[in-house]
């Protein structure tokens, strides 16, 4: 259980980074990442007694379980990505040493 509530806990943190670096006013959402470790148990419980009775909720949670490492690899590089582009474009664009480059030019 400890994998399913560590993905868990990922996913609810990558929600509300999401949220965060898509809102018009970049307010910081602290939504998803709210949900306490008595709930995390909860809903890790769920789905693992769900996934003994169903084939398709096991698949899921061990999807979900597997999953976790390559959901942090995108958690952690996709904001920056999305900010640091949003960063050239607030301040006049790119413009590379060789010449070239995107956005406003002056």
């Amino acid at each position: 259980m400890p994998q399913v509530k560590e993905a868990l806990q990922t996913f609810y943190r990558s929600l509300d980074q999401f949220t965060t670096a898509t809102n018009r006013k970049k307010e910081v959402a602290v939504i998803w990442s709210t949900i306490d470790d008595e709930d995390l148990e909860f809903i890790a419980q769920y789905l693992l007694e769900g996934g003994m009775k169903n084939k398709v909720m096991a698949t899921t949670v061990r999807g979900v379980a597997r999953a976790n490492k390559h959901l942090r690899m995108g958690i952690i590089h996709l904001p920056r990505f999305y900010l640091n582009i949003k960063h050239f474009m607030d301040n006049g664009g790119f413009v590379s040493p060789f010449g070239f480059g995107f956005g406003k030019q002056k």
